[in-house]
C-alpha cells in the first residue's frame, strides 16, 4: 500500500496487489472499502517488488528536493518561488507536493522514520544485486541514511551501564565510545580496572560486538544488540566465564546519583544460559531473568 495511516482510516489508499488473479478479483470488494484507487501488478511477491521501487525512488527524490531547497535559500532565492518553478518543470514530483512546504518552514515530525527508508533502500539495492545491476543513486542515498540511524541508535559520547555474573549481579561500567562506519573504539573503568574497546557495530541489524582489553591484563570479549534504551548483551572469557551486560548512553547533565537511580531501576538483567564456546565469534544465546 502507498499513503500513511490517515488514508487507511480514511479508506483512501492506494493498493498494489499482488498474487494469483482470481484470488485478487474475490478480494477486490472488500479492498475496495479500504482504498481509493489500486492496482493488480502481477503474482505473488510482484507487489513488494513494486513497493521496493516505490519507496527507493521517493527517497531519493527526497534528499534531491531537500537539498535542492537548501541550496535555493543558501543563494538567497524565494524559496516560495522556488516550490512554484520546481512544480511546473521537470523537478516537480508528488514528494514536492507532499513535503516541499514542511521542508520550507522546517517542520520536521517524523511520519517514516531514517531506519525504514534505509531498510527500504537495502531491500531495492538487494533486488539490483539479483539483477546483476548496481544503483548508483539508491546506495549513496542508503549510505546516509544508514548515517543517521547509526547517530541516533549508536551514540559517540559517554555511556553508562553495568555487567554482571548472575540475575541481581551488577558492577558499574563507565565508558567512552566513538562509533564511526561501523568501527567501535573507546575507553573506560568498572570494578576490575581502566580498559580499551575495539569492535564493530551494524546500524541495520543493529548487532555488535567488541572486545574489552583490561590494560596489561585478559580480554573480554562482548556481543550485544541495540534495542529500547540501550544495547543487551553477554560477555564471556573464552570458556572460563561468561555474564551478561546492559550499557546505555549517560543524558548531557546527568551524574553519578542519576546514573544509580536509572541503575536500581532497570527492571531486568541480560545473563548467559549455555555455556560459552572458545571462539569469540560463536553465537551465544541469552535470555533475560524473567523468561522462562
Amino acid at each position: 500500500m502507498a499513503s500513511s495511516s490517515t488514508q487507511a482510516r480514511e479508506g483512501s489508499l492506494y493498493l498494489m496487489c499482488g498474487g494469483r488473479q482470481e484470488v485478487f478479483e474475490r478480494a477486490k470488494p472488500i479492498l475496495e472499502k479500504l482504498s481509493a484507487s489500486m492496482r493488480y501488478v502481477g503474482g505473488a511477491g510482484k507487489a513488494a517488488e513494486v513497493k521496493a521501487l516505490v519507496n527507493m525512488v521517493m527517497n531519493i527524490n527526497t534528499a534531491a528536493l531537500a537539498e535542492g531547497l537548501g541550496l535555493g535559500a543558501a543563494l538567497g532565492l524565494d524559496v516560495p518561488m522556488l516550490r512554484e518553478v520546481f512544480s511546473q518543470t521537470g523537478a516537480g514530483s508528488r514528494v514536492l507536493q507532499t513535503d516541499g512546504e514542511d521542508m520550507q518552514n522546517r517542520e520536521h515530525s517524523c511520519f517514516f522514520s531514517a531506519a525504514h527508508a534505509a531498510k527500504d533502500s537495502g531491500i531495492a539495492i538487494k533486488l539490483g544485486k539479483g539483477q546483476g545491476l548496481n544503483l548508483h543513486q539508491c546506495a549513496p542515498r542508503r549510505h546516509t541514511l544508514n548515517r543517521a540511524v547509526s547517530d541516533e541508535l549508536f551514540p559517540s559520547g559517554p555511556w553508562t551501564g553495568f555487567y554482571n555474573y548472575r540475575p541481581g549481579d551488577r558492577h558499574r561500567m563507565e565508558l567512552n565510545l566513538a562509533f564511526a562506519e561501523g568501527r567501535i573504539s573507546g575507553d573506560g573503568g568498572d570494578d576490575v580496572g581502566t580498559f580499551l574497546i575495539k569492535g564493530q557495530y551494524d546500524s541495520s541489524s543493529r548487532e555488535c560486538h567488541w572486545t574489552k582489553t583490561y590494560i596489561g591484563a585478559h580480554d573480554v570479549f562482548y556481543r550485544g544488540f541495540r534495542e529500547g534504551k540501550g544495547i543487551w548483551g553477554t560477555w564471556e572469557i573464552k570458556v572460563w566465564n561468561h555474564g551478561g551486560f546492559h550499557i546505555w548512553p549517560r543524558r548531557a547533565g546527568e551524574g553519578g546519583d542519576h546514573r544509580e537511580t536509572a541503575e536500581r531501576t532497570e527492571p531486568v538483567d541480560a545473563i548467559a544460559t549455555e555455556e560459552v564456546t572458545q571462539s569469540a565469534g560463536a553465537g551465544i544465546k541469552s535470555k533475560t531473568a524473567d523468561e522462562p
